[in-house]
């Protein structure tokens, strides 16, 4: 029985605190004890007390078991998965096989990528840059531009990028801006071309004499009806009908004067709520 371990595992910290003892070279119960208290509790991290605890039970069980010193039995032989290299036919399968003797690795060359150079700019009469031109044209963008070649509306709509506003030194939301009023410029120009070479010229009006006849109207009977029973107009207006006033059924009637119009009887009035039963 491995003395160490069991007083390790009852009064220390078990595996953590055997393994430090084999390391500072502690092989038994024996060895131990004739350690000092201080070297004890600086090897387990113990405080004074249980550094001298720790070596009192040492002494107790190394009398009880009458111990004799750890060393590893070699008949045991290494334990199991320890010092067990694999055949040779099951590392064939994770080596790469063995090259020629003499030969070297070679690599191809790099191929070079064909640089293709920019499209030249195409030169339309009548779109050709100027400050101001396409709306938002600053001198100094400009300048920038006609340095790479840009000089035209339609050089600046093909070739607005992100490189060609760092080498012209304008920002490239300028940039997209002024590629933006350049696209419109051509389409407004392009439009208008091509609307007056499908219409030709436009031919003059025909003057020609207009004349205005005026038609007779048509009056139908319209009479005022008063909103309220008790505010009458005493007017009353009667339309002719299209045949003339005196048409077949003679003259229209003409309302009473407001004398003997009957008035229509209010709320307070007796029996006009009707007859109660």
């Amino acid at each position: 029985m491995d003395g160490l371990a069991l007083l390790t595992n009852l009064h220390a910290d078990g595996p953590l605190s055997l393994r430090r003892l084999r390391a500072a070279g502690v092989r038994s119960l024996a060895e131990l004890t004739e350690l000092p208290q201080g070297l004890i509790a600086q090897l387990l991290h113990l405080d004074d007390r249980g550094a001298a605890r720790l070596k009192r039970e040492a002494s107790a069980l190394s009398e009880r078991i009458g111990e004799e010193p750890f060393e590893e039995d070699p008949a045991r032989g290494p334990a199991p998965g320890h010092g067990v290299r694999p055949a040779a036919d099951a590392r064939a399968g994770d080596e790469p096989p063995p090259r020629p003797a003499g030969s070297q690795p070679t690599e191809d060359p790099p191929v070079p990528l064909p640089r293709y150079p920019p499209p030249a700019p195409v030169h339309v009469e009548g779109t050709l840059l100027r400050v101001g031109f396409p709306k938002g044209m600053r001198a100094r963008a400009l300048e920038g531009l006609v340095g790479e070649g840009v000089r035209t509306v339609r050089a600046l709509i093909d070739l607005a990028s992100l490189p060609l506003a760092r080498r012209a030194g304008i920002p490239y939301t300028v940039l997209l801006a002024l590629r933006f009023q350049a696209r419109r410029e051509l389409e407004f120009r392009l439009g208008v071309s091509k609307a007056s070479t499908a219409r030709g010229p436009r031919p003059e009006p025909e003057l020609r004499e207009v004349t205005l006849r005026p038609r007779p109207r048509t009056h139908s009977p319209v009479a005022r009806v008063a909103s309220l029973p008790g505010h009458r107009s005493e007017r009353v207006y009667a339309a002719p009908r299209p045949d003339g006033p005196d048409g077949p059924d003679g003259p229209f009637p003409v309302a009473e004067p407001r004398g003997a119009a009957q008035i229509a009887p209010s709320r307070s009035d007796p029996g006009v709520a009707g007859p109660f039963v």
